[in-house]
């Protein structure tokens, strides 16, 4: 999951750099801000698109183009001619938009009108009742609470779902547990499926079919299945180590060398400065990619970050190989030690966090060894005494 989220947040990255490369500031319309608070406010306007990333962002004003906003708290009260695209922590959008909203966040409330269609990610979601959605809505979280018109069809998938408003077309909803209040009216079909007994209020209308689905199971793996997964995983994860490990011996040995010197001469600083840095990292690169200025920094980082996780691997084994097999060449002292790895981390539970501490290690003796290394002093050649 971790090197997911680096490889993502590279993806990013890589993407508003090449944006910001290929579009010149003289010509280009749209407009970028960033802050720890950033505000379109009430009687501005902004004539093209806008692109705002901040821990609080309010847009108040009118926005003539597209809208594409994240940061903790994303509040949209005015108007937004084209499409909106939100991410945060918590989503307000009560003004009016144009076209389509698509948005993600941990609560994301929906109140204006919405010229297109709604479509959201989040842990609980609210279309309130004043909220009007001319074409469909599609919905996937914890909790999900419809009040709202919606002009043709609704599909949601939700923990909890209850549906109080009006569809005009058909409802298909997939849920631990539906409700359909008495304020409810669907023009269409009522397709669900449920863990739990369905509610559905005796004064509901519901001009279509009613519909029931069996709620899909997963089935659990057999015993036997799930040795077989953990054996081929397990496989897998060591070939991959290997040969991560001995092309880094191949290539810089001196350096891996240096890092398992490190490690096994400072054990515990290792672990201290890896874990501090498999945290804080990931975190700088983020808050440099929301600045938009820092995304040249913010991608150099994340490749010596990338670079120093790969070398952690190569370390770690060859410490270990060398505590196991000291008079052995250094590619069979790396065999050993990613076997000793591999089998380390794919023991059941613990191996999540042994994984977790070998990463740490590796990369904690990467940081130490060039540390040490640009602190050395250089070395100078005596000088020649004439005879």
């Amino acid at each position: 999951m971790y090197r997911s989220l680096a490889v993502v947040i590279l993806t990013a990255a890589m993407l508003a750099g090449s944006l910001t490369i290929v579009v010149p500031e003289p010509v280009a319309a749209l407009e970028l801000r960033a802050g720890p608070f950033s505000r379109v406010a009430p009687t501005e306007t902004i004539d093209d698109d806008l692109y705002i990333a901040s821990g609080r962002v309010s847009i108040d004003g009118h926005v003539k183009g597209d809208l594409i906003a994240a940061g903790g708290t994303v509040r949209v009260r005015g108007q937004v001619d084209g499409d909106a695209l939100v991410a945060g922590g918590a989503v307000e959008i009560a003004g009016r938009v144009g076209e389509s909203i698509r948005a993600a966040g941990g609560s994301v409330t929906i109140e204006g009108q919405v010229g297109g269609d709604v479509v959201v990610i989040g842990g609980e979601v609210e279309i309130v009742q004043e909220a009007r959605v001319t074409r469909d809505v599609a919905v996937t979280g914890g909790a999900v609470l419809l009040r709202g018109s919606v002009g043709r069809n609704v599909i949601i998938g939700a923990g909890r779902v209850v549906i109080a408003g009006s569809v005009g077309g058909n409802v298909v909803v997939r849920g631990g547990e539906v409700v359909v209040e008495s304020t409810a009216a669907i023009r269409g079909n009522l397709t669900y499926s449920s863990e739990r007994p369905v509610t559905v209020s005796p004064n509901a209308r519901i001009s279509g079919r009613v519909i029931q689905e069996a709620f899909p199971v997963r089935p659990m793996p057999s015993a036997r299945a799930t040795r077989g997964f953990r054996l081929v995983f397990g496989f897998v994860d060591f070939l991959w180590m290997v040969v991560l490990a001995l092309g880094m011996i191949a290539l810089v040995p001196r350096g891996v060398a240096t890092a398992a010197d490190a490690l096994r001469a400072r054990p515990w600083g290792s672990l201290g400065w890896g874990m501090l840095l498999i945290v804080g990292i990931p975190i700088l690169v983020v808050a440099l990619v929301v600045t938009l200025v820092g995304i040249p920094i913010a991608t150099v980082l994340l490749l010596a970050h990338l670079l120093a996780l790969f070398a952690s691997h190569a370390a770690a084994a060859l410490a270990i190989g060398r505590a196991i097999v000291s008079r052995a060449s250094p590619y069979a002292q790396v065999a050993v030690g990613v076997a000793v790895v591999a089998i380390a981390t794919n023991l059941p539970i613990a191996g999540v966090f042994l994984r977790l501490i070998i990463i740490a290690l590796g990369m904690g003796a990467v940081a130490i060894a060039f540390w040490s290394r640009r602190q050395a002093p250089p070395t100078t050649p005596l000088p020649v005494v004439a005879a």
